[in-house]
């Protein structure tokens, strides 16, 4: 069942890779918050968008359409957000596996020896992996599963939660099942209140949908060139508390 739908989880646990293959199902455009909340650099994560700028560039590529897919974490900032999610998916991920999986994705990315002790990496990478390894700690003031649980506490749209060690086909089958199954529960996508949000609202286009599942083709080359370079490149400079 597609509609606007968030998707976040710890770092790691599969947000990513659930949010492309459901907007694949789906055949809806996937967007990732990595792409608005960093200015493309090179080396990437490296300068913050402002805050207005991040929904503003959002409210022209997507936010407006009947149904999408938006995978990562916005908690301290996506506010004016929330009145758009139909719904949010919430994944989780045993903590052992999530970090297991995470330290071969760095090593992957940058080489073995790169992270290892005397590689080039391996400060950025005990740092990344310490700041990860603290999610489950209820007293961590980054971003935690206690921050989580807040946030969705306040929520009023339908949160359906997943564990991500199951096959992600099983996974799209599931929220799409439960979608489904909420019927009226669904509440009518609302405009925001916030008076920021108004004003970046001025220039909607209601009503549009798009049937691609490639985020690219709903792109003109500017905007293409606004968002980050290289969506998959998670970097372990990147974490912080968003």
């Amino acid at each position: 069942m597609p509609c606007r739908l968030h998707i976040f989880g710890a770092s790691g646990s599969g947000v990513t890779t659930l949010g492309r293959a459901l907007a694949t199902d789906w055949s809806v455009p996937c967007h990732d918050t990595d792409d608005y909340y960093w200015l493309p650099t090179k080396p990437a994560f490296q300068e913050k968008r402002d805050v207005p700028e991040r929904i503003a560039l959002m409210e022209k590529l997507f936010l407006s359409r009947s149904a999408w897919v938006l995978s990562g974490s916005l908690i301290s900032w996506g506010t004016p957000l929330v009145p758009y999610f139909e719904a949010v998916v919430f994944v989780s991920l045993n903590s052992e596996i999530r970090l297991s999986r995470l330290k071969a994705r760095e090593a992957a990315r940058y080489g073995k020896q790169a992270i290892e002790p005397g590689g080039s990496r391996h400060k950025a990478f005990q740092d990344f992996m310490a700041w990860n390894a603290k999610y489950e700690d209820p007293d961590f003031t980054g971003r935690s599963r206690a921050s989580h649980e807040t946030w969705i506490a306040n929520l009023s749209c339908p949160v359906i939660r997943v564990d991500s060690q199951q096959p992600v086909r099983d996974l799209v089958a599931k929220v799409t099942s439960e979608l489904s199954g909420l019927g009226d529960q669904f509440s009518a996508p609302s405009t925001p209140s916030n008076p920021l949000s108004r004003v970046l609202l001025r220039s909607a286009d209601p009503g549009q949908r798009s049937t691609q599942s490639s985020r690219a083709a709903l792109l003109d080359k500017s905007d293409q060139n606004a968002l980050s370079s290289d969506e998959t490149d998670k970097s372990n400079s990147c974490f912080c508390d968003k």
